[in-house]
């Protein structure tokens, strides 16, 4: 006699959409080993109660699983959200543009409910999509269906590697018949959260396809859709698919660009240091031309490797070793 399964709760799912989307680069087997096992969940288990198939004592397993995240959410709090190697996340009066935007999103709930920020490598996208994460994720009054982040790698210039990768997203781990199949329990999946904030990053790699995903998942959900993209990349597909793109820019509220750092984006990063504009606009040329906020943090490494004071000619040198450690001079 076969045994009956026992579902997880609306709460275990959460946790484990949750979980799921703190994999972030790592493989599924990798994401297991480090912060799964330790747990005390055996990788049959894991897979079953991915594929909400467990026989066993599932609250238990839950409760588990909720300490695991809750571990991964106060480590993610206590360390750099910026891939750049910066301590702590620099709220710029851009990023309270952006939040505030997709609060007007969820409260009027018309057809504008995107937000997009392009920026180039080095910008910040990643970062931003992380800080919007934590910021609400904890906002249940806002978005009662909670987040979703969605990072897109070039698997996902085909459509299929698109839905495969929002199913993730959203928890949904069983083989389909075809892309009409994955397409609608990625859809019924997002109408069941209600209102919802849907974080999309490396949007460049979208297809024509997802692009029209998105608008379908604008039409019949309540899902606020933040994009992040590289602009040169984004700017291509464009013309490749201008009326696409086109009607995917009617649905946006608000469009954000970062072409260039000033001071006043710089001083923030630096003011442990120094306070001195001179110095920040230096750097800020700098990071224009290459690397934007990795440019930053680069100039500060070199700053700290020669145990330097914080002076003009110092600051410069430091440029230069990086200029040299990136390849653009000798």
């Amino acid at each position: 006699m076969s045994k009956l399964v026992k579902p997880l709760s609306g709460e275990g799912r959460a946790v484990l959409e949750a979980l799921n989307r703190h994999r972030g680069g790592m493989t599924d087997a990798e994401f297991f080993r480090k912060h799964i096992e330790p747990a005390g969940i055996s990788s049959s288990v894991w897979s079953r109660l991915n594929r909400d198939i467990y026989t066993g004592d599932t609250p238990k397993k839950e409760l588990a699983l909720r300490g695991v995240l809750n571990t991964l959410e106060a480590n993610a709090q206590a360390v750099a959200v910026l891939p750049n190697g910066a301590r702590r996340f620099i709220e710029t009066p851009r990023f309270t543009a952006i939040c505030r935007a997709i609060e007007t999103c969820a409260e009027r709930l018309d057809k504008k409910r995107g937000v997009s920020f392009f920026a180039a490598t080095g910008g910040g996208k990643t970062a931003t999509c992380r800080q919007l994460m934590h910021r609400f994720e904890r906002r249940r009054d806002v978005f009662p269906g909670g987040v979703v982040l969605v990072e897109s790698t070039e698997s996902c210039k085909t459509y299929k590697g698109s839905l495969e990768n929002f199913a993730r997203a959203v928890g949904i781990f069983q083989p389909w018949r075809g892309t009409d199949e994955a397409q609608a329990s990625v859809l019924a999946a997002c109408k069941e959260r209600g209102r919802f904030l849907l974080i999309n990053d490396e949007c460049q790699y979208w297809s024509p396809h997802t692009v029209n995903f998105m608008k379908l998942i604008a039409n019949q959900t309540q899902a606020v859709i933040f994009t992040g993209a590289e602009p040169f990349l984004w700017a291509e597909f464009e013309k490749k698919s201008w009326a696409t793109a086109s009607q995917w820019k009617n649905r946006q509220r608000a469009v954000f660009h970062l072409d260039e750092l000033t001071s006043a984006d710089v001083l923030p990063h630096i003011e442990r240091f120094t306070a001195s504009h001179e110095i920040a606009a230096e750097i800020a040329r700098s990071a224009t031309t290459f690397g934007l906020f990795d440019r930053v943090a680069d100039v500060i490494f070199w700053m700290e490797k020669a145990g330097s004071d914080w002076t003009l000619p110092n600051v410069r040198a430091a440029i230069h070793k990086a200029d040299q450690n990136a390849g653009l001079v000798k």
